[in-house]
């Protein structure tokens, strides 16, 4: 993994609990889409999910996958986690 997404991939893990649900479109695109993972968000409503969206380094969307890819523009970064955590 490349040391630029360290600090994205910890701040993933570490502000999924407060994870904000995706929004039907973005006007703005996430600089970074995480797909096919398995985030465990701890909202008793939908505890784990797929997918996560980024922007200037804060979570901007977290939900599935369908939903997140409505954040995904031209220079979007896209990690396919292949289901891991």
């Amino acid at each position: 993994m490349h040391f630029r997404y360290f600090k994205t991939w910890s701040s993933i893990l570490l502000l999924a609990a407060g994870a904000i649900p995706a929004a039907a479109e973005s006007s703005q695109p996430a600089d970074l889409i995480l797909v096919n993972a398995h985030v465990y968000t701890v909202n008793p409503q939908q505890e784990w999910t797929d997918a996560i969206a980024v922007r200037d380094d804060k979570i901007i969307a977290v939900g599935e996958k369908a939903k997140i890819e409505t954040y995904r523009g031209k220079t979007t970064k896209v990690i396919d986690a292949q289901g891991k955590l």
